[in-house]
């Protein structure tokens, strides 16, 4: 473009003939800032997404542009790692490095990536960038894990005002809520009439309060594709829930239907304390021969004790002071020592040996006046194991302790002589809390610690095998039991389980966990061995010795026991002198 210009140099008009271009130095056309043309693309770097991050709702997209004059971006989205870029997120954004999108407002995936394409004020187009690798888009309230059945007023009847908490993949909203807003697949599956909704008690879980005649099974296994009428109970966000009704609490999207998870029964504390006596060791047995479980404690500072079961789950105290003169006790063991058809206990802890009292067939206990190891020394008790260790059919005693010489950790075996009256072996062997179990499948009972095991002849002596667990993690087992269903005893340590191949060979069954404590049964009702860990987690075996944590929180300390304490049927725990109902019986 060309204009005329009228300029006056001392009254002498001139009239030039000029370009737009010089007069106003490149605007329009492009300029490197000294009148020169612009033809240089924009270089830009993508920040984030950028690959692993996992986004729901508002999100900043970052990047940097390096340019002297930069425009606008581009922005796409890919589902698909790249493959293709349907998506466009903005066609023309102001290249300002940042730009704020509702991830909300795309669908869910694992296989995302964005792709940035820079273009300068010259028109200058820049090589598209995209992320290094796929992040995820998640924005849909999906239910997630386990919904856990309480049986609130501990009646073994599933009824009115019992809960069911159902947890999401996301935090969540709930803004209304009526039954009719999930799906129970199974047939004759009910909430009851009145079912209210309210959200927590986590940010991710909801909570339904049952109405009026609820009809659930959590006993066993939920399975979607066997659904008749009493199998086991699922739950799901149903298709016609109500608009916002239940939403993510960071994008406000409605939650959907996925696939319907188990529902399994939770604990229920029933808010009496039975002691509060600092306890390191429990076992639940029928101590007075009235067929319910009575509770025996091993105490720090205090004498054990020894606690009646009403039948109902209700303990009182015997009045009882198991000491023997020593009040710190680390293990208890109970087993039929004297042949008379009733429970003894076997004691081990500091400064005290072994001790064992003697049960009269009504509960009541009396010293027998024998005192195993009394040579151990400050710390030296650990563990107390019995069983049938020769096969003449007596229970025998092993207790695993701290020693001097000739190693810091040993085991002593005291064989009976059929009477209760025990001999020590002379056998000083080389582990520590040792565990008494049929690990090679021969019928005898051999001896277990941390890594080590020695096998038995058969004859109550034992022999190292020279063999290592090198799966063992963090101490001695803390729970044994056969948790892949295969018919021999594997280990569970602190943080890892053993499986055993039947010969007493083990390997890592590759879970990383963390297991505080030595409580193993069959919480769930399915046939197989799940755990209960010390500090109130759960862990439901899939049957195959998998375990995923339930989510069940007891809020509660080491040491625990587990059994049905009040008669109605399932699994109930102590932990800390605190009992916890199992809600099994409620939704059988």
């Amino acid at each position: 473009m060309k204009r005329l210009l009228k300029i006056r140099i001392s009254n002498i008009s001139v009239m030039l003939l000029v370009s737009a271009a010089m007069v106003l130095g490149g605007c329009g056309g492009g300029d490197d800032g000294g009148g020169l043309s612009d033809t240089t693309p924009p270089v830009a770097d993508l920040s984030s997404p950028n690959g692993g991050e996992v986004w729901e709702g508002w999100q900043q997209i970052t990047w940097t542009t390096t340019d002297v004059n930069p425009g606008t971006v581009e922005i796409l989205l890919s589902s698909d790692s790249g493959v293709s870029y349907p998506v466009v997120i903005a066609s023309d954004a102001t290249d300002v490095g940042m730009y704020a999108w509702n991830s909300g407002a795309a669908p869910d995936g694992t296989a995302c990536r964005v792709k940035i394409t820079p273009k300068d004020k010259a028109g200058n187009v820049g090589t598209p960038v995209t992320s290094a690798a796929d992040f995820t888009l998640k924005n849909v309230p999906k239910v997630a894990g386990f919904a856990r059945y309480r049986d609130e007023n501990i009646n073994g009847i599933a009824d009115a005002g019992d809960k069911l908490i159902v947890r999401f993949d996301l935090n969540v909203t709930v803004n209304s809520g009526v039954g009719a807003d999930f799906l129970l697949p199974v047939t004759g599956d009910a909430l009851g009439t009145g079912t209210t909704v309210a959200a927590g008690p986590a940010n991710n879980e909801i909570t339904i309060s049952l109405g009026t005649a609820p009809h659930l099974m959590s006993r066993g296994d939920f399975d979607p594709v066997n659904t008749p009428a009493n199998a086991p109970s699922g739950i799901d966000i149903s298709a016609a829930m109500a608009a916002d009704a239940i939403e993510s609490m960071v994008s406000g999207t409605d939650a959907a239907p996925s696939a319907p998870v188990d529902i399994i029964p939770a604990f229920v504390k029933d808010g009496r304390q039975i002691d509060n006596s600092p306890t390191m060791d429990m076992a639940l047995e029928d101590l007075d021969n009235d067929g319910d479980l009575d509770l025996v404690a091993g105490n720090i500072g205090t004498p054990d004790r020894v606690y009646f079961n009403d039948g109902s789950g209700y303990f009182s105290d015997s009045g009882q002071s198991l000491s023997g003169g020593y009040n710190n006790t680390s293990s208890i063991a109970l087993g039929d020592v004297d042949g008379d058809g009733d429970l003894d206990i076997v004691t081990v802890g500091d400064y005290t040996g072994g001790r064992i009292f003697i049960n009269d067939g009504s509960g009541n206990f009396s010293d027998s006046g024998q005192l195993l190891a009394p040579d151990i020394g400050v710390s030296g008790g650990r563990s107390a194991s019995v069983g049938d260790l020769d096969g003449d059919s007596d229970i025998d005693i092993v207790l695993g302790l701290e020693c001097s010489v000739p190693y810091r950790y040993c085991s002593y075996v005291y064989l009976n002589n059929g009477a209760g009256v025990f001999e020590f072996t002379l056998q000083n062997i080389r582990m520590s809390g040792s565990a008494v179990v049929d690990l090679d499948g021969d019928g005898d009972l051999d001896l277990t610690s941390w890594r080590e095991i020695w096998l038995n002849r058969g004859d109550g002596i034992f022999v190292d095998s020279n063999r290592s667990i090198e799966c063992a993690v963090n101490n001695s087992p803390r729970s044994l039991g056969d948790v892949d269903g295969d018919g021999d005893i594997d280990l569970v340590y602190a943080k890892s389980i053993c499986l055993n191949n039947g010969k007493g060979y083990f390997t890592d069954s590759g879970q990383d966990l963390f297991v505080l404590s030595k409580v193993i049964g069959d919480i769930d009702g399915d046939g197989d061995l799940d755990l209960l860990n010390g500090g109130g987690s759960m862990l439901l075996n899939d049957g195959y010795g998998v375990y995923t944590d339930a989510g069940v929180a007891l809020a509660a300390t080491s040491p625990s026991v587990l059994g049905d304490v009040d008669g109605d049927g399932d699994l109930d725990t102590i932990e800390g002198y605190i009992v916890w109902r199992g809600s099994l019986a409620g939704t059988d």
